[in-house]
């Protein structure tokens, strides 16, 4: 009996361990298949403060992850792997060919290389694709914003815009994507809706001042004739109105201010011009 309790635990030991064994080589395969780019530091191009695209890199580095077929590499890791000399020469590094060089000596098959620029008052977000391989960009996308809060959104949508060019549309983030637009179209609608209300009760309260006044009028008048019964009437409708245009005002201020609310914090693309080439094409694309 003791035998066969034997046999049978290690029996289940030996399944456990086989299921185990293909759960990592599972994932090792998964993790070989997919394409390693090491996401380089952002560069900031001008005489801005550097700050301003400081957690650039990060968000990058993390849109390029969410794609199933990317396995993505910076900040630290890179200057793990490169020293601190050769992460200086990274940044001032700007040629395909020298670019290149750095993919091989970090082992991957592409880099994502970034920059910011500022022209005038507005921004030039700007990102390359570059295959190691061959030395030359597979893939490059300039996008333009109005306003430096909108870098982080514009750098979102600027490595989805150059990965899809260079590898071809990730349906994980293509569902992400879909999934944000629906989220925000309803809080968009809403904001809206809510606005539109606040308005209407902003014109209902200019409506009952000028009742409002109109009926103090009439209670000056009545007083003037010594008529105490309309004086009397006129001083009711006066408080009233005064009353409901007070309510209405606040309701109407109130409303507004969340529709607005709504509709600046739901997510949305800034607005901006975007320029994608790509070996087979090259398109610009404006956004409203």
């Amino acid at each position: 009996m003791v035998t066969r309790t034997r046999a049978l635990c290690l029996a289940r030991g030996v399944v456990v361990a086989l299921g185990l064994c293909g759960l990592a080589g599972a994932t090792h395969a998964a993790a070989a298949s997919k394409t390693k780019i090491a996401v380089l530091e952002v560069r900031p191009v001008g005489t801005f403060d550097p700050k301003t695209v400081a957690g650039l890199t990060a968000v990058i580095a993390a849109e390029a992850g969410r794609r199933e077929d990317v396995q993505a590499t910076s900040g630290s890791e890179i200057a793990a792997m490169l020293g601190f000399e050769r992460q200086k020469q990274v940044l001032a590094c700007a040629s395909e060919s020298c670019l290149a060089e750095i993919g091989a000596a970090l082992g991957v098959s592409l880099l994502l290389s970034s920059e910011v620029s500022q022209v005038g008052t507005k921004w030039l977000f700007s990102a390359a694709l570059i295959d190691t391989t061959k030395g030359k960009v597979r893939a490059r996308v300039a996008r333009e914003a109005t306003d430096a809060t909108d870098l982080v959104e514009v750098a979102r949508r600027a490595t989805i815009s150059v990965l899809s060019s260079g590898l071809g549309e990730s349906k994980v983030v293509a569902a992400a994507l879909a999934a944000e637009a629906s989220a925000a179209r309803p809080r968009r609608i809403g904001g809206y809706v809510t606005i539109a209300v606040g308005g209407a009760a902003l014109i209902g309260s200019g409506i009952a001042a000028v009742l409002a006044q109109s009926r103090y009028n009439d209670l000056k008048d009545a007083g003037a004739r010594g008529d105490a019964t309309a004086y009397d009437q006129a001083k009711r409708a006066t408080r009233q109105l005064a009353m409901t245009t007070d309510i209405l005002l606040g309701v109407g201020v109130a409303a507004a201010a969340t529709g607005l609310v709504l509709v600046l914090t739901a997510p949305r693309q800034p607005d901006a011009v975007a320029f994608t080439i790509s070996p087979t094409s090259a398109t610009a694309t404006v956004k409203f």
